[in-house]
């Protein structure tokens, strides 16, 4: 069961790449995903395998994706926000060099196209969901329930805002994406 999952991972960051570079240079409508497809080295069919739209090889968010795996479930239901942040940080801190232009390259081109920011707001939600998920407590009562997944909902919708430029380094993006967790649970407007 390895070597698929290696094999599925390989070809979803050759497709990612291919994307990543044809759009910045053509532009994203004019982009095929046959193109995309060519210079992965994939067919078509094996690139919607992978993504089963264009647009979700710039919705597909490893980081995300990571930050739900490093979730502790039992630190998680003591203190979500901390639990959060920690991921959060933990996961930007393990990011390399090639995943980290990835990343930049992948907001270039959503920032350049309306159409692609409003596709990934579905992506978001889900990953949201899922956040909040894990960090709600099996017995918690419907009201903290709720709270908690207004807290995961926020936090999501705030990572995607905070700004990264080409001298960004990981360690002050994470460190920005954490204390976005923390606003999300204290509210933006609170004075400190």
């Amino acid at each position: 069961m390895g070597a698929p999952e290696g094999k599925a991972a390989r070809t979803q960051l050759a497709v990612r790449r291919a994307a990543i570079e044809l759009c910045l240079e053509h532009g994203y409508p004019a982009t095929s995903t046959k193109a995309i497809a060519e210079l992965a080295g994939v067919s078509e069919r094996t690139l919607f395998r992978a993504f089963p739209t264009k647009a979700a090889i710039f919705w597909f968010d490893p980081f995300l994706s990571r930050v739900i795996r490093r979730l502790d479930a039992r630190t998680a239901a003591e203190d979500p926000v901390t639990a959060l942040s920690d991921a959060v940080l933990a996961t930007a801190r393990a990011i390399t060099e090639e995943d980290w232009q990835l990343e930049l390259g992948r907001r270039k081109v959503i920032l350049r196209e309306p159409d692609l920011i409003a596709t990934g707001t579905q992506e978001l939600n889900l990953a949201a969901m899922r956040i909040g998920e894990l960090l709600t407590p099996v017995d918690a009562p419907p009201d903290l329930a709720f709270r908690t997944a207004l807290f995961a909902r926020f936090a999501v919708a705030g990572f995607g805002i905070v700004p990264i430029h080409a001298e960004t380094t990981t360690e002050e993006w994470g460190t920005a994406l954490a204390r976005v967790a923390q606003l999300a649970a204290d509210g933006p407007l609170e004075q400190p």
